[in-house]
């Protein structure tokens, strides 16, 4: 199977055009038209990414976050970026973003979190337009927050949770949208959850949301992607060819809390 006919098959369940307007999902480096030898899917494509993908034999990355973001000028300078594209060339990598496109795609990152936490969505927290929107949100058996927390911790396997609001609040209407949420609080609010599950979350607009009645858990934007890389990996492990490695990434590689 070529790269191309992979990544095509990817498209058909996560199309590229549902991405926003500003961002660069799909194809950020490399020849489509090699034969697939193996998958890597990740969070962030970092020097360290790199290095595995060869040494795990894998030539096509499929990360969440796009490599390149922004307008780049120039190739070649003492930069990470550089770097990167360039020690992918040399070694016929291919490099793949799945970023906004996810986030909106039925089935995608934030479908995905409440398939796993085994509740049932009822419809989007901010719908763009029918049947499409950011965000899931649904009704779960009342259970006090702190359960609850523990709860997604554990199925999540993640750690370092920041609830604002009451542990003992009894919850029964709860949603969550993948990465930086606080600028859906609105519409959470809106929808009278009683909890919004999110990430990178300021402190002003969680003490205004707990005043208005709305309890926030905040998981980092890393923990609440992380489950990106399970929702690709398992997809290519059942459609692709060649290994399929999985790196959820280690936030503390970069991000550490005394």
């Amino acid at each position: 199977m070529l790269i191309r006919e992979f990544l095509s098959s990817l498209e058909e369940i996560i199309p590229l055009d549902l991405q926003e307007d500003w961002d660069n999902s799909g194809l950020q480096v490399g020849q489509l038209d090699q034969k697939l030898k193996g998958t890597l899917v990740c969070l962030d494509v970092t020097l360290d990414i790199l290095d595995q993908a060869l040494e795990e034999g894998c030539n096509l990355i499929i990360s969440h976050h796009p490599m390149i973001f922004s307008g780049v000028k120039s190739i070649g300078g003492p930069d990470a970026l550089s770097e990167k594209i360039i020690k992918a060339i040399k070694n016929d990598l291919v490099i793949y973003a799945s970023h906004t496109s996810c986030d909106l795609a039925d089935g995608g990152i934030n479908d995905y979190f409440f398939k796993k936490m085994q509740m049932d969505k009822i419809s989007y927290i901010s719908e763009l337009s029918p049947g499409l929107g950011y965000g899931a949100y649904g009704e779960i058996e009342a259970v006090a927050t702190k359960n609850l927390v523990k709860k997604i911790a554990s199925t999540m396997d993640i750690e370092g949770l920041i609830l604002y609001g009451d542990p003992e609040k009894i919850i029964s209407k709860l949603g969550f949208i993948g990465g930086s949420g606080a600028s859906f609080i609105g519409d959470s609010l809106n929808l009278g959850l009683d909890l919004y599950i999110t990430g990178d979350i300021k402190h002003h607009d969680a003490l205004d949301a707990m005043e208005a009645g709305l309890s926030i858990l905040d998981l980092g934007h890393h923990n609440s992607e992380r489950h990106f890389v399970d929702l690709i990996g398992d997809w290519a492990e059942e459609n692709g060819r060649g290994k399929v490695v999985k790196n959820h990434g280690d936030e503390k590689n970069f991000r550490n809390i005394f």
